[in-house]
């Protein structure tokens, strides 16, 4: 009998003990799976690991120092670390080449220019990792031009040498669609830690105003062709005045002298005459030339303003077919 009862008090200690040991299993399972702040110390050299909050799985991602060289990036991402660390060897960069210049022309397409950073001394990898571009602000010369500026510059990640002694980065230009024509100035310098010497580059981009330049080229072709014009039905109207004076019939003679001072009737039988509206598309043709060499010899054309450049257009348009002699010489 004691047996027995020995045996049923095992059981039922048994049925007791199970379920606890069950539920603190349970309780450990759903402790590992919630989110976990745990955090891998030992990745992987250029990666960055991090860990999934709902499954407790590590993701790698690349790194952000692995740009590739060459892509622009907006200014300020190339920063230096708040740690700075001196170079333990002076370092002096010489630039080439030291400056470089942009002509945008009429359009406002991005433009690249490359420059190149040579050092005596090697970089170390603590010192090329506290190298920072620094870009001032890229102003409109001229005196009496108004007041402007470049859209800030961009620069592609530092890119070294195999020697550890060269560097090389790009420079981006975009020009907003609005830029005003002129010619802007700007220097961008590359500056470090204790022991590197700031080194400077300066770049300059012209823009130039190609919607004004075509729309004062047509205006003063228009005005040079309509002098032109003038001065013809004015030898006209001579040459019927001449043929009218010889007429011995009174009456006669004073219909054709009234008819010869009509300058309309000139000026129309000028424009039907081949042998003399020929020439004066040659003359309007090379006077149109004459207006593009101002145009394309001059890389930032426009910086003087609308008004300004569209009188100096219509000026070298009279000039060229000689409309003050034609003026002076009409009667």
């Amino acid at each position: 009998m004691l047996r027995v009862a020995s045996l049923v008090t095992a059981v039922l200690a048994a049925v007791v003990i199970c379920p606890s040991a069950a539920v603190g299993q349970s309780t450990v399972t759903s402790t590992t799976a919630g989110p976990s702040t745990a955090t891998d110390t030992t990745p992987a050299s250029g990666t960055t690991s991090t860990q999934s909050p709902a499954s407790g799985a590590t993701a790698t991602k690349p790194a952000s120092g692995g740009r590739v060289p060459g892509d622009c990036l907006p200014t300020g991402t190339t920063g230096a670390p708040t740690t700075e660390v001196a170079s333990k060897t002076p370092i002096k960069f010489k630039a080439s080449p030291e400056a470089v210049t942009r002509n945008f022309g009429s359009s406002r397409e991005k433009i690249e220019a490359v420059f190149k950073l040579t050092s005596e001394s090697e970089i170390l990898p603590d010192v090329k990792k506290q190298l920072e571009l620094v870009a001032d602000p890229m102003l409109r010369l001229g005196e009496t031009t108004d007041s402007a500026s470049f859209p800030e510059p961009t620069f592609s990640a530092l890119s070294i040498s195999g020697n550890h002694k060269t560097i090389r980065f790009r420079v981006c230009l975009d020009p907003s669609s609005g830029l005003n024509a002129g010619k802007y100035l700007g220097t961008i310098s590359l500056e470090g830690p204790p022991g590197v010497d700031t080194t400077t580059v300066s770049i300059t981009a012209n823009a130039k105003d190609g919607r004004v330049f075509w729309f004062s080229a047509a205006v003063a072709l228009f005005l040079a062709f309509l002098v032109l014009l003038y001065k013809a039905a004015n030898d006209e109207r001579a040459r019927r005045k001449t043929d009218a004076a010889g007429i011995t019939d009174a009456n006669t003679k004073t219909v054709e002298l009234k008819k010869a001072e009509n300058y309309w009737t000139a000026a129309w039988k000028m424009l039907i005459d081949p042998t003399w509206l020929v020439p004066t598309l040659f003359v309007l043709g090379s006077t149109f030339g004459a207006l593009w060499v101002l145009y394309d010899t001059n890389p930032s054309w426009g910086d003087a303003g609308i008004v300004t450049s569209a009188f100096a257009i219509v000026g070298a348009a009279f000039a060229a077919i000689g409309a003050r002699q034609i003026f002076a010489g009409s009667k």
